[in-house]
């Protein structure tokens, strides 16, 4: 689902720079990458930027650091991505503050859906990693709260290939994918 969402995302941002928020092994810096973007990765753990350098030598940059703080100046990338790390963030709202900051023209931002994932009897993730989780209504209004304008897409399938992207809810729907395309300007 990943792959999709980072394939979805390079058709978006081909022609500009791109900072990662949280590359893990590096394959979202790849795709990105070979879609023709100027990529700089992050990641909390030292281990992901390791990998991502060894995959991806050719990326403009690499940086350890946490989603709720970027080390940027405002405006200093064309876009920022966020694929499947949002959910893992304690301050998930100030890392898309901070990711609305630092991005010139877009914010996309890709996370599990919460109906689709399987939840504990108390309504919680059943991921132990996850913080966090939400509904396409959820996170409608979590880009809305933060953005003038976004579009949010859905990320379909069964847990195998293939996936598809549709613009309507539709059952299935593995990943909501949410593109802003102004900053809040209060």
């Amino acid at each position: 689902v990943q792959v999709a969402a980072y394939r979805f995302f390079a058709s978006r941002c081909s022609e500009g720079t791109v900072l990662e928020v949280g590359c893990g092994l590096g394959e979202g810096s790849r795709i990105l990458t070979q879609g023709g973007a100027r990529v700089v990765a992050t990641d909390l753990e030292e281990t992901g930027i390791r990998r991502t350098r060894a995959v991806n030598p050719s990326l403009a940059g690499y940086v350890r650091c946490s989603g709720g703080v970027l080390p940027f100046a405002s405006d200093s990338f064309d876009y920022v991505t966020c694929v499947d790390v949002i959910e893992h963030i304690p301050d998930w709202a100030g890392a898309l503050e901070e990711m609305r900051r630092i991005a010139r023209r877009g914010v996309m931002v890709a996370t599990p859906n919460r109906l689709h994932a399987k939840r504990k009897p108390d309504g919680s993730p059943r991921s132990y990693w996850h913080l966090f989780e939400w509904s396409p209504e959820d996170i409608a209004d979590v880009f809305r709260e933060h953005f003038d304008s976004f579009e949010l897409s859905y990320l379909c399938g069964s847990d195998q290939n293939p996936y598809w992207t549709s613009q309507r809810p539709r059952d299935r729907i593995l990943a909501l994918v949410a593109v802003a395309t102004s900053k809040r300007t209060s």
